[in-house]
C-alpha cells in the first residue's frame, strides 16, 4: 500500500517547537513545506532555534511578519506550536483540511496564554492537579476549535507542568494524521 504524503506549514517557536519539527522531520508520510517563526537572530529567553533548525533539515522559512507568504503553498494542514501569532481568517481558510494547534494545557479549561501559572493557581483551590497538552482544529476565536488529541497527567509544582506538557508532546503530536484524518474536519 502506497504512503499518502501529508503537507504541512510549521508555525512554530521555543523548544517545544523544536521538538515537534524533529518528530515531523523524521515522519515517513509528512512533507514539511515551509515553517514559519521568528528570524533566525531573535533574542529570546530560551535556548535553540526553529528558525535554525529548519534551515538545517532544508526547509523554507518565513519569518512571523510575512506569514500570509503561506497562501502561496499548497498545503493539507498548518500546524501550530508555540507560534507568537493568531492566525486571520484567510490563513485558517487556506489548508485543504485544516489549521491544528498544540496546546500546552488543557482544553477547554485553560484557554489562552499563562497556563502553567493558572493551572497551579486553580489546583491549589480546586484541588484539580492535572496539566497536559491538547491538540485542536483552530477556529477563528482562541483556542475554540474541535479538540483532537488530549494529554493529561498529575503535576505537584511548576515545573513539572513543563515537563507533562513536553512528554504529552511526546505522545499527542504523532498522533497527528490518524486522528486529524478521523475529525473529517473539512
Amino acid at each position: 500500500m502506497q504512503t499518502v504524503m501529508v503537507d504541512i506549514a510549521f508555525f512554530g517557536s521555543h523548544p517545544l517547537g523544536e521538538e515537534c519539527l524533529k518528530i515531523l522531520n523524521e515522519s515517513t508520510d509528512v512533507n514539511v513545506n515551509v515553517v514559519v517563526t521568528y528570524p533566525k537572530n531573535n533574542d529570546s529567553w530560551w535556548d535553540g532555534s526553529v528558525h535554525h533548525l529548519a534551515k538545517e533539515f532544508g526547509y523554507p522559512v518565513l519569518v512571523t511578519e510575512d506569514e500570509k507568504e503561506v497562501l502561496e503553498y499548497e498545503i493539507d494542514y498548518i500546524l501550530s506550536v508555540y507560534y507568537p501569532n493568531v492566525l486571520g481568517k484567510e490563513l485558517l481558510q487556506h489548508p485543504k483540511e485544516g489549521c491544528l494547534n498544540l496546546h500546552q494545557a488543557e482544553l477547554p479549561r485553560y484557554q489562552g496564554s499563562n497556563v502553567f501559572s493558572h493551572s497551579i493557581i486553580n489546583a491549589r483551590e480546586d484541588n484539580y492537579w492535572k496539566h497536559g497538552t491538547t491538540l485542536h482544529f483552530m477556529a477563528e476565536e482562541v483556542d475554540a476549535g474541535d479538540i483532537v488529541s488530549r494529554g493529561l497527567r498529575r503535576h505537584n509544582r511548576g515545573r513539572h507542568c513543563s515537563v507533562t506538557v513536553r512528554e504529552n508532546t511526546g505522545r499527542v503530536y504523532p498522533t497527528l494524521r490518524r486522528d486529524a484524518t478521523q475529525n473529517n474536519h473539512r
